[in-house]
């Protein structure tokens, strides 16, 4: 997290002091919404750039994350074992009830990178109709709904922040463009990820995702090509 919050920082000369990191404890859901309330005010021409690496999935564990049926799974002590049990008791979040939260935040623009699995499911209809107040909206989902958000062949970083650090950190581009790369490199990449790790298929009455991963970039306004 902090190498991708460091490339976006120095990118767009983000100062140290609009920097905010939500890591293990301080990220359950009550953290989260006590972090959100104790923001400053937001204006019209706020740019809020927003990175999450978390736990993604459907609500249901024998099919795949749709944009109504997306559990965000927040940090938490004990891992429950009921998925509605956790959401009824506040320990993960749906993705809709997270779109409503970031969307009161007011800003002119938002450009969110989800790395998560599933994350395209998010990204599909929740975070640009649950946020009236914000005029852009942009999302970049690491993986499809129904795919894995794999890890790098070495286990030590997600894939699609891993290739987006180094593009961040390489020749200057415009995002749009640079994003269309990291996003062939990812799908390429994943190939051989899921040959070495043999991923096995959906077992009856389960389901497992996808590992070959294709990243989503919706930007219905052409921000990136601006950034």
């Amino acid at each position: 997290m902090t190498e991708v919050t460091a490339a976006l920082s120095a990118r767009y000369a983000v100062p140290d002091t609009q920097v905010h990191t939500l890591l293990n404890a301080q990220a359950t859901v009550t953290g989260f919404g006590d972090f959100l309330n104790a923001l400053p005010p937001t204006a019209a021409d706020d740019r809020v750039f927003l990175y999450i690496v978390m736990h993604n999935g459907g609500g249901h564990q024998d099919r795949a994350a749709s944009a109504k049926d997306d559990i965000l799974v927040f940090w938490s002590d004990t891992d429950p074992s009921v998925i509605e049990f956790a959401v009824a008791e506040g320990k993960w979040l749906r993705a809709s009830d997270f779109g409503e939260e970031i969307g009161q935040l007011g800003m002119g623009t938002l450009i969110a990178f989800l790395e998560a699995c599933q994350s395209g499911a998010l990204g599909l209809e929740i975070l640009h109709e649950a946020t009236p107040k914000t005029a852009h909206v942009t999302t970049i989902a690491s993986a499809q709904a129904g795919q894995y958000a794999n890890l790098t062949l070495d286990y030590k970083q997600p894939l699609f922040s891993s290739l987006l650090v180094a593009a961040l950190n390489g020749p200057k581009q415009p995002l749009s463009v640079l994003l269309t790369t990291v996003s062939g490199q990812v799908t390429d990449t994943s190939g051989p990820i899921c040959a070495a790790h043999k991923v096995k298929p959906s077992a009856p009455g389960g389901f497992t995702p996808d590992c070959r991963q294709t990243p989503v970039i919706r930007d219905p306004q052409a921000v990136l090509s601006g950034l």
